[in-house]
């Protein structure tokens, strides 16, 4: 994936290089060991336990030198999924692509697709695709041998939305979770909630709930989030209602993608993309003010969105197109 997207342009160069490194991680992870027979698929591969993004001293950068990787289980026999420490560090070479810890999860069915820290890095919040089921994992004690603190039921029950997805922290001790869909016949629409990050409780919805008054504007389908609080936006992407995309051929029907006032927790724009887009990752740039940032969708386009004109609203742009199937995209920390 990230060798089709470095050939078609220059624009994005590093786009999905995280994403290529962990693909060839988890091509270890797969052969690695017996105690994982039947556990080949990966749903996330990220973090950074004991080392911090940025630079020393000297200029020269830090890096990761573990990744936290959840995987599924896609054997014959029913197995929980797992969350796997894997070595990231070439400098520790009988550690580099092994995996060093590896924790099941409590029960059998989750679907763990992606996870998310605490604000302050201490937790690791795993939520059910399929299970809406929430695990919260200690990574302060001891980063290479995650402790699991909390596993948390109900938030079907207690948010009336669907397949938790996205885990992105924000101030206030809580998480933001992106909800791909609803408890209703159509598993629509999709949502955002508030879980304590201490916990994985439910807190509150934000921004509409399942249940909307006519002419309360909200996203009608929901995937990732990219938010950007030094200019107050944030993007919700599309992919499709729960019962539509995470059942064979797990095509995408949602084209649309939601832009938020941030502090007002109020969608402000809808986007169509053009059927089916199918919109999946989102990032923004990294530099505190850009208004810059990229989508990619499962129909193979790439776009990019700006706000050059300040008006505060952002214009999409197809930057790549017809890319084999692309999935998951990070942003280099450079912008490069």
């Amino acid at each position: 994936m990230g060798y089709e997207v470095e050939k078609a342009t220059g624009l994005v160069t590093g786009i999905t290089a995280l994403a290529t490194a962990v693909e060839r991680l988890v091509v270890r992870v797969r052969r690695a060991a017996p105690a994982l027979t039947g556990v080949v698929c990966l749903a996330l591969g990220s973090g950074s336990g004991m080392a911090a993004v940025g630079s020393d001293s000297s200029g020269a950068p830090n890096r990761e030198v573990f990744l936290y990787v959840v995987a599924i289980n896609a054997g014959e026999q029913s197995n929980p999924d797992i969350l796997a420490v894997v070595g990231a560090d070439p400098e520790r070479p009988d550690e580099y692509g092994e995996i060093l810890h590896t924790e099941n999860l409590t029960e059998i069915g989750d679907n763990v697709h992606h996870w998310g820290y605490s604000l302050d890095q201490e937790r690791l919040l795993i939520p059910g695709l399929f299970s809406d089921r929430v695990h919260v994992f200690d990574v302060s004690d001891d980063p290479r041998k995650p402790t699991l603190v909390e596993k948390k039921d109900g938030l079907r029950r207690d948010s009336g939305y669907v397949a938790p997805h996205t885990v992105s922290p924000l101030d206030g001790g809580v998480v933001l979770v992106s909800m791909l869909g609803a408890d209703t016949p159509s598993t629509g629409p999709g949502g955002l909630v508030l879980l304590d990050a201490e916990t994985g409780e439910f807190v509150r919805h934000f921004g509409p709930g399942p249940e909307r008054a006519p002419g309360e504007t909200g996203p009608e389908y929901m995937y990732d989030i990219a938010y950007k609080g030094g200019i107050n936006r944030m993007v919700t992407t599309t992919w499709g209602y729960p019962g539509n995309v995470l059942e064979n051929p797990y095509g995408p029907t949602g084209d649309t993608v939601s832009v938020w006032d941030l502090e007002k927790e109020a969608v402000i724009q809808i986007v169509h993309l053009g059927e089916p887009s199918g919109a999946t990752e989102a990032d923004w740039f990294h530099a505190p003010e850009s208004t810059y940032g990229y989508t990619i969708g499962t129909s193979g386009n790439t776009w990019l969105w700006e706000d050059e004109d300040g008006n505060g609203l952002l214009d999409f742009h197809v930057v790549l197109r017809d890319l084999p199937l692309p999935c998951d995209m990070t942003l280099s920390h450079d912008d490069r």
